[in-house]
């Protein structure tokens, strides 16, 4: 009987469309971005590699609390970082009270979240880079391809196993994601 109460309840059908946009802007919108920030890294110096590194990794260790309290601020309506940028850019029609408006509340909860593991995500493709044999690479160079030519290639098609990997770990990660809700609207 609960069963079917939770099936007829539009609150559920509500919460798991918003539970999937999430899902969808995170991963599909976070993947990408963070595999080209991986191959960009990987053509760096080692000092900009480093500090790339130590930072990417800042985000994704801190508390969810810490991070819905700083996503709070930047949204903030009329104080907040991002409204205060768009306001300084004579952009005023685009400062909106972005947690508050139903239109806007769930792509700024999906962003914050694809914010705090978009590092991390680049980190485990860069460790993914980093196990492809470089005699593939020379090969590719010999034959006068360049970075583009190489990336699609050889390393996206090398990089499989860490983008399925990544695939489960983001869909579940946004689909457990109930704490940034909870704090960033009141649920």
């Amino acid at each position: 009987k609960n069963y079917a109460a939770v099936l007829q309840d539009a609150t559920f059908w509500k919460s798991n469309l918003n539970t999937f946009i999430i899902v969808i802007l995170s991963t599909f919108v976070g993947l990408p971005i963070s595999l080209l920030l991986a191959l960009v890294m990987d053509r760096q110096s080692d000092s900009i590699r480093r500090f790339f590194k130590a930072s990417s990794v800042f985000p994704a260790v801190l508390s969810v609390t810490v991070i819905a309290q700083m996503w709070i601020a930047i949204y903030e309506p009329m104080w907040g970082l991002l409204n205060s940028i768009l306001r300084a850019l004579h952009l005023d029609g685009l400062a909106l009270a972005w947690l508050s408006d139903s239109r806007t509340v769930v792509p700024a909860i999906a962003f914050a979240f694809l914010w705090q593991y978009l590092g991390l995500n680049a980190l485990l493709y860069y460790t993914g880079i980093k196990a492809i044999p470089k005699t593939y690479y020379e090969a590719a160079l010999i034959d006068g391809a360049g970075f583009f030519k190489t990336s699609i290639k050889i390393t996206i098609p090398l990089l499989q196993d860490v983008t399925k990997y990544l695939l489960v770990l983001s869909i579940l990660g946004c689909m457990s994601q109930f704490a940034h809700v909870r704090i960033m609207t009141g649920g």
